[in-house]
């Protein structure tokens, strides 16, 4: 009798790919920085500048973005457990989905009820699609497959991943479309061409493209950038995508949508979707909630502050923690920048090292000053004490602050 290791080490659709990365190694696989091994003392003051554009392609994690990658991993792999070829039941949905799809069936049979989905949640900069991109860089997107008879296929292009923009209007359609397109890029395939030619209606683009989907055996569906704008928050298309999430899960597809908290109102009121989208789990990127959050001090501050290109190290300042919290709003994003642009500022300086004028200068620089707004937006709900930003949850109550870090606390 086969264990369940072994069937593991026999399955088709995991060999050849990196199956047994642990939670443990996810930190070291995140982290990303291209100042690494740069010869700084002969580099030229222009090269530096220029270095300094790589700024946004650090990546530091934390703990809860290592997690989240974990988590991501084994929706990944335990779909594909799941979904063995070997199993004649596994074989049988593809081709019942086929059918389906050959013939303009609409009433798709339910294969799994036990696929995993994630709800990623974050306002504007807090690194959503940064995380994604730098999990998803761990694998191959495409894995080409020879004849595995018993698997039931002659050759096959395996789709790890597939990564779906929200289209501009949000539409139904334009979505379908999107991911057609998407597949046709990856695969180079023709699929959104034949679509065209078809001119089908929209529920059986959708069921044409479940079965694709299915046929590639995609490992993950990534739904990404829902804002609060499109229509995934509007009350008329969430019951849509509402069904077509479902849908895709029930195929098998473990699903990660990733976007504003705002867009997932409608989502959120479906109880079916949410008891699969929030396993492993549903989670939100948010600001550290203050100067001495373990992520800010242990992390991110070493890790994006202490980044330096010039030949001394920076001048002294007092509480370097709280005096960074309070530039930036906890916000990852203005951290980094708010390094750029002061090492930027010392190499236009001519500066052998950072001093406070370099901090001041940057911070009076157009992207600290807007992100100095969004922040103030965040922590009191009004962006300069009158206007609110449409995609940042909030409300002028004096007691957002307290009752946002009370949150980040019991997460903490």
């Amino acid at each position: 009798m086969t264990n369940f290791s072994q069937t593991i080490d026999i399955n088709p659709l995991l060999k050849d790919f990196p199956v047994d990365i642990g939670r443990g190694d996810w930190w070291k696989r995140l982290t990303h920085d291209p100042f690494r091994g740069e010869d700084i003392e002969t580099m030229s003051e222009t090269r530096r500048d220029l270095l300094l554009d790589t700024f946004d392609d650090i990546y530091v994690p934390t703990a809860l973005t290592a997690e989240i990658a974990y988590q991501i991993h084994r929706m990944l792999v335990g779909g594909w457990i799941r979904r063995n070829p070997h199993d004649p039941l596994a074989r049988q949905s593809i081709y019942q989905l086929a059918h389906c799809a050959n013939y303009g069936l609409l009433n798709v049979p339910c294969f799994s009820t036990a696929t995993r989905g994630m709800l990623l949640k974050g306002i504007t900069k807090q690194g959503k699609s940064r995380l994604i991109k730098r999990v998803l860089r761990q694998y191959p997107q495409v894995i080409r497959r020879g004849e595995d008879r018993e698997s039931g296929w002659l050759e096959l292009d395996q789709l790890v991943y597939l990564v779906i923009p929200m289209p501009t209007d949000a539409s139904k359609g334009g979505f379908l479309m999107q991911a057609f397109i998407e597949l046709d890029k990856v695969l180079g395939t023709n699929y959104a061409q034949e679509l065209k030619i078809k001119d089908s209606s929209i529920n059986v683009q959708l069921v044409q493209l479940l079965s694709k989907l299915a046929v590639h055996r995609c490992g993950l569906l990534v739904v990404e950038e829902a804002q609060e704008s499109n229509e995934l928050s509007k009350e008329r298309f969430g019951r849509d995508f509402n069904t077509f999430f479902l849908r895709v899960l029930n195929t098998g597809i473990p699903t990660i949508l990733v976007g504003n908290p705002k867009a997932f109102a409608e989502l959120e009121t479906n109880s079916q979707l949410m008891s699969r989208l929030t396993d492993p789990g549903q989670y939100e990127l948010q600001p550290s909630i203050g100067p001495g959050a373990a992520e800010w001090c242990n992390d991110l501050v070493p890790g994006l502050w202490g980044k330096n290109i010039l030949p001394e190290p920076d001048e002294p300042i007092a509480d370097l923690n709280d005096f960074l919290w309070k530039a930036t709003g906890g916000f990852v994003h203005y951290l980094g920048m708010l390094r750029r642009e002061t090492l930027r500022a010392a190499i236009q300086d001519r500066a052998r090292g950072v001093e406070s004028k370099h901090i001041n200068a940057a911070l009076q620089t157009p992207i600290m000053l807007e992100g100095r707004k969004i922040a103030t937006s965040y922590w009191s709900g009004v962006k300069d004490g009158e206007v609110r930003y449409v995609d940042i949850p909030g409300t002028p109550d004096p007691t957002v602050i307290s009752a946002r870090r009370r949150r980040g606390q019991r997460r903490a």
